[in-house]
């Protein structure tokens, strides 16, 4: 008789819901932790006007209306947004962009997990974790910076989600079901997310009409046609163009084509071929689901839907924004990684569905390799620079913004309000909203003007105002007591302020500052009747603190009529208290959410590691994880184990000669001479990516600045135009002997006036000798030229180091995780016994 099969235990049923959680925490942890590090709780840009001005002031004075939600943003009706910043605030209390950050990190974390559960069903358990790895590295990692430093940016999130769940629910779901119903109130709801939410129920349409031959279209899919037609012909009345931004769209049909074509090809920027084979996979798919119709999966429907609606934000963004042909604005990347995911879900699906032989299966190997190594290249050399370049840079602008804020808030002098160093690009604007009391109650903890602390004014028993070294820097008009006076640190003395007043939110902010904070006889506490709560003193790394001996204690907010008081009995140190600063609870826990973003991510990834390879799921083992390698190697030839290797050879070596080794770089030299008053030179330079603002140099003037030499660094590369912005506003200035110097001080290129073509808020350019006199538009906000450079200018030599020292660390380590569980498992089956199927034996009667 035949030996009976071993039975197999049946997996565990709550698997891919704890996958699901492991991939919320892991994208929500990393995008937090950026936040935490990067970002602030101070609103910026949009936000004032979107939400300060429109939103929140007519809460606060009792006049808002239901009609104020629709109010056109530029070209966008972003309800959404509105509201949850609205509802944000009543359940907070407060105006906090962190906590709407963190909101927003939430909501991705969970279209990621909901999108994990859609793709798992396409794939085959054994491609499970490579769908997983692919979700966290597009959306974990900080592709766009925008949408995760950007309190107001939740638009975009909820344009994806919505019109995910639209093309789900029209594309897929029968016409009339509960399903269909579901998707047509999302894609309503999508027109009031982005100008652009009308695309939606267009691609809805387009997957019908793709999936279904036009008879049954039209018998049985007619009502979900006139339906994404109504959204869309609403979504067109609705839609407002506003004619500032004329200069942002496309300017050609080659602009339009390129910007588009650079969407389908980032990140990978260096490969302009690598925007076909992107999009392979998912034309594939496309293609079969038209092949097969009805007979479809809804998996593959809603896959080729979705990867329709890619496309044409593709093309409305090449519109709208596509002047020069510039690549994506990081604001978009959300949807150009969604993009990326479809195909490589559409590659996993097509890889499961037949196994190639003879050489087609090495060929198969080597292409999806050198695709996977060219996407690894480029998003190593994108999230590289977010957190080693850009996100300090993001860092510094805030801690600048909150600074100058601040000051004013607590001051009262417009000087401090000065355009780049501020959160809005308008300082007259900005200072109009700030001047609203309304306002002014409900802004974030970090420019909050302090409670009024009874006796800090006046203060005696030793303590003095401000009381510390001047080298220690202080606040700007922050209120403090310190005992650092004319005996320096030696004065010992007990500070006690008056009963204290009812605070209107749960926490505060309390800035103390020492030399040594840890001395003994230093001394912070709240009294509350009775009881004494002290505050611990400590050191703080913060770099919005002045000073590394300041400590800014997050306490809980007493009752009416406590008691501040401050202690220093040492003779050899000082100390200084600031007023309080209230923090709202929701602010509070979004910061705590955040400070603890690292540890969240790594919960995740260890958690997906772990359940993933069967290390604490009931029924799966890691004998069973070996024994699938051991099996799947054993069929491989040597041949093809070698095409493998070679194919991850031949990428390691492309990825390592297209990283490069920068030099020196050179230098736009040029002096400027007129009324500045506090305005700044920007210069941009387009090497291949458009001109964008990652790509720029900036200068800044004084006020009463009436000349100013630059030396703007301009890093290695071939450049094809520069754009020059000489001034923020109406001025007229003087460009003299503007040129491109190397290193050494050598003149690569000398630029005439000539050359100079005005874009944008530009009157008249007008040469004298070598000089250029610009004159701006009276009303100009933003003037702008144009330098061409043809042909090319290549500033200095780009020198390629073949085996840079990270690129060869990184690498390696891949090659170690695939090549040697393979090597292993392929030897391990080399010297297994063969394995014989058992002979029947049949017995006579």
């Amino acid at each position: 008789m035949n030996t009976p099969a071993t039975p197999q235990t049946a997996p565990w049923p709550f698997r891919r819901w704890v996958l699901a959680l492991a991939c919320f925490l892991a994208v929500f942890g990393a995008r937090v932790w950026f936040v935490d590090r990067f970002g602030s709780d101070l609103p910026t840009w949009d936000q004032w006007g979107a939400e300060g001005e429109s939103l929140l002031l007519p809460f606060e004075q009792g006049r808002l209306r239901l009609a104020d939600l629709f109010i056109p943003h530029n070209e966008h009706r972003v309800v959404a947004t509105k509201l949850l910043a609205l509802g944000l605030y009543r359940v907070n209390g407060q105006w906090d962009a962190r906590l709407e950050c963190v909101t927003n990190a939430a909501m991705v974390g969970v279209f990621v997990a909901v999108l994990f559960l859609f793709g798992r069903r396409l794939v085959p358990p054994r491609w499970e974790l490579a769908w997983l790895a692919a979700l966290l590295a597009l959306f974990a990692a900080p592709m766009s910076w925008q949408n995760i430093l950007g309190g107001f940016h939740t638009q975009q999130t909820f344009l994806i989600a919505f019109s995910f769940a639209a093309i789900a629910g029209l594309g897929t779901c029968r016409a009339l079901s509960a399903g269909w119903w579901l998707g047509g109130l999302a894609a309503f709801a999508a027109l009031f997310t982005m100008g652009s939410g009308l695309l939606a129920a267009a691609a809805a349409a387009a997957t019908v009409i793709l999936t279904y031959a036009p008879r049954e279209v039209v018998r049985r899919h007619a009502v979900t046609v006139v339906v994404c037609g109504a959204v869309v012909a609403l979504g067109l009345r609705l839609h407002t163009s506003v004619s500032y931004h004329d200069y942002l769209k496309a300017h050609s049909v080659q602009d339009f084509l390129l910007c588009f074509w650079r969407s389908l090809q980032w990140p990978q920027v260096k490969v302009p071929v690598y925007g076909l084979v992107s999009w392979l996979p998912w034309a594939i798919v496309a293609w079969t689901v038209r092949r097969r119709g009805e007979a479809a999966p809804a998996g593959e429907r809603l896959l080729t839907g979705a990867g329709i609606w890619v496309l044409l934000q593709f093309a409305a963004s090449a519109y709208a924004r596509g002047a020069d042909g510039a690549w994506p604005a990081d604001r978009y990347l959300d949807t150009v990684a969604f993009g990326i995911a479809l195909n490589l879900l559409a590659l996993l699906r097509l890889l499961s569905r037949t196994t190639p032989t003879g050489w087609r299966r090495p060929v198969r190997a080597l292409a999806c390799v050198a695709g996977a190594g060219m996407l690894a290249h480029g998003w190593w050399g994108h999230v590289s620079r977010m957190i080693g370049v850009e996100g300090p840079t993001l860092r510094a602008e805030h801690i600048d913004r909150e600074q100058h804020t601040r000051a004013y808030l607590l001051t009262g002098d417009p000087s401090w309000l000065k355009e780049g160093h501020i959160p809005y690009p308008n300082a007259y604007d900005l200072r109009k909203f700030l001047d609203h009391d309304e306002i002014r109650r409900v802004l974030p903890a970090s420019v909050r003007a302090p409670i009024a602390v009874p006796g800090m004014a006046a203060p005696d028993g030793g303590f003095v105002v401000p009381g510390l070294p001047a080298a220690v820097g202080t606040l700007t008009g922050w209120p403090m007591v310190g005992t650092f006076a004319v005996d320096g640190a030696a004065t010992t003395a007990t500070w006690q302020s008056g009963p204290l007043p009812q605070s209107r939110f749960s926490r505060w902010l309390l800035p103390t500052v020492s030399e040594t904070p840890n001395a003994s006889g230093l001394q912070v506490e709240i009294l509350e009747g009775p009881a004494t709560r002290p505050i611990v003193l400590s050191a703080a790394n913060d770099p919005r603190l002045p000073h590394p001996g300041w400590n800014l204690a997050v306490v809980a907010a007493p009752g009416a009529g406590a008691l501040l008081r401050a202690r220093d009995a040492s003779p050899d140190a000082w100390l200084a208290v600031g007023a309080p600063v209230e923090m709202a609870p929701g602010s509070y826990w979004a910061w705590q959410l955040a400070r603890c973003g690292l540890s969240l991510f790594w919960t995740g990834v260890i958690g997906a590691a772990c359940l993933g390879l069967g290390l604490v799921a009931p029924g799966v083992s890691a004998a069973a994880l070996l024994a699938r390698w051991r099996t799947t190697v054993a069929r491989q030839s040597r041949r093809s184990s070698v095409a493998v290797a070679a194919a991850a050879a031949a990428v390691a070596g492309g990825m390592a000669f297209l990283a490069t080794d920068p030099r020196d770089p050179a230098f736009f030299v040029a002096t400027i001479r007129g009324d500045l008053k506090g305005n700044s030179v920007e210069l941009f330079y387009d090497r291949g990516h458009g001109i964008r603002g990652a790509d720029s140099a900036q200068c800044w003037f004084d006020h009463d600045l009436h000349e100013r030499a630059m030396r703007l660094p301009l890093p290695a590369g071939n450049y094809r135009k520069l754009r020059f912005d000489p001034m923020d506003y109406g001025a007229a200035t003087l460009i003299e002997a503007p040129r491109i110097e190397d290193a050494d001080g050598s003149v690569l290129l000398e630029i005439t006036p000539a050359m100079f073509e005005p874009r944008r808020d530009i009157a008249d350019v007008r040469a004298q000798g070598r000089d250029t006199l610009v004159v701006a538009t009276p009303d100009g906000g933003d003037p702008q030229l144009m330098v061409a450079l043809t042909p090319k200018l290549r500033t200095i030599p780009i020198a390629y180091s073949p085996w840079p020292r990270r690129i060869v660390i990184v690498l390696s380590a891949i090659l170690a995780a695939v090549l040697a569980p393979l090597a292993i498992a392929w030897i391990t089956a080399r010297r297994a016994p063969a394995h014989t199927e058992p002979k029947t034996v049949h017995h006579p009667a």
